[in-house]
């Protein structure tokens, strides 16, 4: 199993813009969780990663797959995500139902983060 104190921290726009370079590393990736489903053995997490040091930088899009279920992960609070990118997944748009291919990735560990001033955004 990966450790946390090996992974790399990566900016989620390299991430973002070629998932399968990053396959097979052991990552850590911080940000707000935008979404969470609970599915089954695991839980189904749409984070939108920050860029570490770059407060006004646009965050991304990054599917996350916690194994075992975490049923204590909240939509709209601040985590550090640590795990293997695994490629991507496709996800669909509820109100318009395109699909598009997002970078993914397999989680060992998460973490609280913490907000960012007056309430916006996560500390990375």
């Amino acid at each position: 199993m990966p450790r946390k104190s090996a992974a790399t921290t990566v900016d989620p726009r390299r991430v973002a813009s070629d998932p399968y370079t990053f396959k097979g590393q052991n990552v850590v990736i911080a940000g707000l969780a935008n979404n969470v489903e609970p599915n089954g053995d695991y839980t189904w997490v749409q984070l939108m990663a920050q860029v570490p040091g770059v407060s006004n930088a646009p965050s991304q899009d990054i599917v996350v797959i916690l194994r075992p279920k975490h049923s204590d992960v909240l939509s709209s609070e601040c985590y550090r995500v640590y795990g293997v990118m695994s490629g991507t997944s496709s996800v669909r748009n509820l109100l318009t139902g395109a699909e598009r291919q997002v970078a993914t990735m397999a989680a060992y560990a998460v973490e609280p983060g913490r907000r960012g001033g007056y309430g916006i955004g996560c500390v990375v």
